[in-house]
């Protein structure tokens, strides 16, 4: 992973490079060796390089957080209206207020410049290029060999055997998918943002295409159990409950060992509503669990 994130930095730091160069020399190849004499070309080129680089990272952040946050394969359009707003539109704004400031500080009008009529096209169509690199990259991505495209449409056979059951297919915001052994390895599933999420015993995060009532259906005789309308609870990995600090709720006691990785999650959103209070209770033992005060 870090040799692979050290490639990406190699390649956006030619990118940016070469972009500066173009940004810098346009138009202007016959004063090349004028310019070369100038102290002020050196700023001016040293000041487009790291603005061309932060662009270039800005949003090859802009589209990793878009992916975890709604996942490629079901929010392309989306994707798209807020790379032209976040990663065209906003950026090239940024960059005229900033080389005006450069120009101001340099004694120049920027209207006296070259910069309105022929650097700022190019960097819109920079900025274009780019944003546009990363949607076109999001949509082949599932096709390049170690990646799958997730199904996002809810299975259509009436039941499951046992051991499919035990497992439920996952994706990551890059597109790869993994199996998850549910008993062992989910702690719980809910929903944000119109996406299912699972939470694994290690952490991480992980997008499910099924929705909750498809999982309830698919999964609940291995432990999943509805606690709001939002969120489903392994029951494996519940010692017990707790009075919540609403009236009639239950907030959800996980077993010692995850206590870990449950110490940074809102346990809110996994709030005991009084509808889903009788199935868990009722549930609760018969999968091996004891409420607090028993033994087991």
């Amino acid at each position: 992973m870090e040799a692979h994130r050290y490639v990406i930095l190699v390649v956006q730091t030619i990118i940016a490079l070469l972009a500066t160069i173009y940004i810098n020399l346009h138009g202007r190849f016959n004063e090349f060796h004028k310019a070369l004499v100038s102290p002020l070309f050196y700023i001016s080129f040293l000041l487009s390089f790291i603005i061309a680089l932060l662009m270039l990272f800005y949003i090859d952040m802009l589209s990793t957080n878009l992916s975890k946050r709604y996942p490629f394969a079901k929010n392309k359009l989306f994707h798209l209206i807020w790379h032209l707003i976040l990663g065209v539109t906003a950026p090239t704004i940024a960059n005229l207020i900033l080389m005006m400031g450069f120009y101001t500080l340099s004694g120049r009008n920027l209207l006296d410049t070259y910069y309105i009529n022929d650097d700022l096209p190019i960097v819109f169509f920079y900025l274009l290029f780019i944003n546009g690199f990363y949607f076109v990259w999001n949509i082949l991505k599932p096709f390049i060999k170690g990646h799958q495209t997730p199904d996002t449409t809810e299975p259509q056979t009436e039941t499951q055997s046992g051991t499919d059951q035990q497992y439920l297919l996952v994706y990551n915001y890059q597109g790869t998918t993994f199996k998850l052994h549910i008993p062992s390895e989910v702690l719980y599933i809910y929903t944000e943002a119109r996406n299912t999420k699972v939470f694994t015993v290690k952490g991480n995060e992980y997008f499910c295409a099924k929705t909750l009532a498809g999982l309830l259906k698919d999964h609940s005789a291995v432990g999943l159990c509805q606690v709001n309308p939002s969120a489903i609870i392994n029951l494996l990995a519940l010692k017990g409950h707790t009075p919540g600090n609403r009236s009639k709720t239950l907030m959800p006691v996980f077993k010692a060992e995850h206590d870990l990785v449950m110490s940074t999650r809102n346990l809110d959103t996994l709030r005991i509503t009084r509808k889903y209070i009788p199935d868990l209770k009722s549930r609760f033992n018969s999968h091996g669990n004891y409420p607090p005060g028993q033994n087991s």
